[in-house]
């Protein structure tokens, strides 16, 4: 089998450049955080999590609750390596969401961003997939701030998605945010989100090559293929769970085809492992659901529906089935106050 070496960290220069633009120094951040530093004694490769609690702690340090508005603004299509960029050669703008979210990973292993494609609109949803302690709220904020400033490089700069929806609570006042993503945004929801128009997305994207394309995809593809080689099929069929949890897709026949092996194959090797597809789904369910209930204020039909339950009895079943509790009592006992 071949060997790879060790992927390297995302690259945050970026900002480490705008905190010392700032007037921050690395021995402030050295003296305030515990962080990880790499191989050349700087804090240029960050996990996600140190990545996390960087952005947080600039923000408070700044007093700028939304910083990560404001760094979409300033951020490089560079500085998210080359899945970005096949982004902005893409034919059409529902091809570049399609780049979003088939090289994710190639951007960061932990999020996650999916395209979901509907009669008259489309969505893409976006997770940071990191324990639940971390306020992932100006990572996201940022990351789907980018992805409307992508959509009105082409559409224009007035131009806004239908619909734009964080899991979290607003960081300031609703009105704040109107200027990036419209009047229409909502807050504590399942899931992060935005809903774009189909016709919106036929548009071409002006500076478009295909050449440059190919080539940029064929990188990020080795890319992508050398991560999943990378992780343990445990952990590949989680993450497969992860994305697809609450559509028709979510199955092991599905979950065979993405990883190129046969349904029996897969079968077999989770069971050498000891465990099911049934059961690392069941897993993932309840880690999911948990999560929407304890962290969010989304009602539980809305959570059931996110996961893939036409009514809210069979959820109510089934995760006292997996909890010993029934969505209600978990919530009573584990919500945070709202």
């Amino acid at each position: 089998m071949t060997q790879f070496k060790k992927l390297p960290k995302p690259d945050y220069q970026w900002l480490l450049d705008f905190a010392h633009s700032r007037g921050i120094t690395s021995h402030e951040i050295e003296r305030s955080l515990d962080l990880e530093k790499d191989s050349s004694g700087s804090y240029r490769y960050l996990s996600m999590e140190d990545y996390i609690r960087l952005i947080n702690w600039m923000a408070e340090h700044l007093d700028e609750p939304l910083l990560g508005l404001q760094l979409s603004k300033i951020t490089k299509n560079s500085d998210f390596g080359d899945a970005m960029l096949t982004v902005f050669h893409a034919a059409t703008l529902k091809d570049a969401c399609l780049c979003l979210s088939r090289y994710d990973q190639t951007i960061s292993k932990a999020i996650v961003i999916d395209f979901i494609e509907g009669k008259h609109e489309s969505r893409l949803e976006y997770r940071v997939n990191i324990a639940s302690i971390f306020d992932v709220s100006q990572e996201v904020e940022m990351a789907l701030a980018l992805i409307v400033r992508l959509l009105r490089e082409q559409l224009g700069s007035d131009w806004n998605p239908v619909e734009i929806g964080f899991s979290h609570k607003p960081n300031s006042a609703i009105e704040n945010y109107h200027g990036f993503f419209g009047e229409n945004v909502k807050f504590e929801q399942a899931v992060n989100y935005s809903i774009v128009n189909n016709a919106d997305l036929d548009v071409k994207v002006t500076q478009a090559d295909p050449s440059t394309l190919k080539v940029l995809r064929e990188h990020a593809d080795q890319l992508r293929d050398k991560i999943m080689q990378l992780d343990d099929i445990v952990g590949r069929v989680k993450f497969f769970i992860a994305r697809t949890i609450g559509t028709g897709i979510c199955s092991a026949d599905e979950a065979a085809a993405q990883f190129f092996m046969t349904r029996r194959n897969l079968t077999r090797q989770l069971a050498i492992r000891g465990t099911s597809f049934r059961e690392l789904r069941n897993t993932v369910m309840e880690q999911v659901a948990k999560q929407a209930l304890a962290e969010t204020s989304s009602s539980i039909s809305a959570i059931a529906q996110q996961l893939g339950y036409s009514e809210s009895s069979a959820f109510d079943r089934a995760f006292k089935k997996m909890s010993g509790y029934t969505p209600r009592e978990y919530r009573n006992v584990n919500q945070h106050d709202f």
